[in-house]
């Protein structure tokens, strides 16, 4: 979540930064009132989207088959959740101090967002109500200065009926009606309630505040012609500035660019230029803020001929009973000029001697390949030695065979390390135990020794709101499990049948 507010808050600056330098002072403000909102949007959102990258690892083969269409198997019934173990009970309630702090400031601002509304409309309750053009104006007894909210304009009665509220006055609230500015001000009210943690919100509101004042503004000079008389209008209004929040009115502070922008010639060349630049400084933004999740490393290297695909069945993949642990990829094999009948039978049936047969609750049998690793290798020596047809016949028959690669650590990057504590996004497991993302704040990115990243798919995503399984080794358990996973690289599967033989 720190994460996302920080590139919330950089990607925002990015946006407003642009508009303040070439799009501000710029007689466009149609596309300016559309580009101030989508950045507020721009910046909420693409923090939440998700590319997946791959980094290119070293050649460590001479031929490399196409990556498993699997995962490591996710078998619900035997997976373990262990739940995070805090590591002092200061840690464990700050965990939840934070969030709640968070939401009762969310809650404080929400509330005098409503209060404010309720307010306003509450104004107009009692009161006279005159149709004017597309909207209403509201008469009010006290002394205020004219202003807009949603489909209202409020005047002083005393100086409508007396003819003193001048058409240009109307004509330029009409326009904030018509134009629906209100609700601009109200998504920026209601984000800044919200996201109240980013402090350029209130930059924003003020930009959009004075777009729209340049609306309105440009709304009356087409229907009255004489710029000066206006001017001059408007700097006797501001000397009665007393304005209701959420509405729109005059005010001292932005009157002085309104004036400048009333007389303001732009480069119509100029002007297209720099709205061709914002698509590409989205496009940008968008490649510097969006989530960002690498897949391991696919050795580069040249296939010479692609080994079929297997699909697994219900979200699990075959893989050996005995190293299930560890299915990075499944590997094209060298091949040899074939061997005999004979040999392929007694290949054969040594496989078929260390097979178990299985059935599990729904009926299916699993056949289970238990062999020691020395016979694993002797197995895998002869694969090799098999023709490209043989190899064929095998993987027909359902047997998968491939040596994996000899472990190597290699430590995630941080920024990839803190996208993986999103939950929505990753599921997790430390050392072969599923966890919840929230004990990666145990660990740093440097404590992590290897990590496995696969992409789930289909019946795979049932009853899961992650899409992607991450394992992760700590460099403990790497130490640890070494040796025995270099003396069981070999992996020997067989794919289930339809029944007991």
């Amino acid at each position: 979540m720190i994460t996302y507010f920080i590139k919330f808050i950089l990607c925002s600056f990015a946006l407003l930064l642009f508009y303040r330098l070439f799009l501000e002072k710029e007689k466009m403000h149609h596309f300016n009132r559309f580009y101030l909102l989508a950045s507020i949007l721009f910046s909420l959102t693409i923090p939440l989207v998700s590319i997946e990258l791959t980094n290119p690892g070293p050649v460590e083969y001479a031929s490399v088959v196409q990556k498993l269409n699997t995962y490591p198997v996710i078998n619900p019934e035997s997976s373990s959740i262990i739940a995070a173990s805090p590591t002092s009970s200061a840690a464990n309630n700050l965990e939840y101090i934070i969030p709640g702090m968070y939401a009762v400031v969310t809650f404080l601002l929400t509330l005098r967002l409503i209060l404010n509304f309720n307010t306003l409309l509450n104004k107009k309750k009692g009161k006279t109500l005159i149709d004017y053009h597309q909207s209403k104006l509201v008469l009010l007894t006290e002394e205020v200065t004219t202003f807009s909210f949603l489909n209202y304009i409020f005047v002083n009665e005393k100086l409508f009926r007396e003819g003193h509220i001048k058409p240009e006055i109307l004509t330029h609230e009409l326009a904030h009606v018509q134009q629906k500015h209100t609700l601009d001000l109200l998504f920026t009210e209601l984000v800044s309630a919200v996201f109240w943690i980013n402090p350029l919100l209130h930059f924003y509101k003020k930009a959009i505040t004075l777009n729209h004042e340049f609306l309105a503004d440009g709304a009356v000079l087409n229907q009255f012609e004489n710029v000066q008389n206006y001017q001059l209008l408007l700097l006797d209004n501001v000397l009665h500035a007393k304005q209701a929040n959420l509405t729109s009115s005059f005010n001292y502070s932005i009157t002085k660019n309104r004036l400048i922008m009333m007389t303001k010639n732009s480069n119509r060349t100029l002007t297209v230029l720099k709205k061709g630049i914002v698509p590409l400084l989205s496009f940008g933004l968008a490649l510097i803020f969006c989530e960002k999740i690498y897949s391991q490393n696919t050795p580069k290297t040249t296939v010479s001929k692609v080994q079929p695909i297997v699909k697994p069945e219900e979200g699990k993949t075959p893989v050996d009973s005995a190293n299930p642990k560890y299915p990075r990829a499944l590997y094209a094999q060298k091949s040899g000029s074939g061997l005999s009948l004979d040999q392929i039978r007694e290949f054969e049936d040594i496989l078929e001697k260390h097979t178990n047969y299985t059935t599990n609750k729904k009926g299916r049998t699993d056949r289970i390949v238990r062999m020691p690793p020395a016979l694993k290798d002797q197995m895998y020596e002869r694969y090799t030695r098999m023709d490209k047809e043989q190899q064929q016949q095998q993987f027909d028959q359902g047997l998968i065979i491939m040596q994996m690669d000899i472990p190597v650590k290699k430590a995630p990057t941080p920024e990839m390390f803190e996208n993986w504590k999103r939950p929505t996004v990753f599921g997790i497991w430390i050392n072969d135990k599923q966890v919840p993302n929230s004990e990666l704040d145990k660990y740093k990115y440097s404590d992590i020794a290897e990590y496995d990243l696969s992409k789930l798919y289909g019946a795979a995503l049932k009853g899961r709101i992650y899409k992607y399984q991450l394992n992760l080794l700590t460099n403990d358990h790497f130490d640890k499990t070494y040796e025995e996973r270099v003396l069981n690289r070999v992996i020997i599967s067989r794919t289930w049948l339809p029944k007991a033989p």
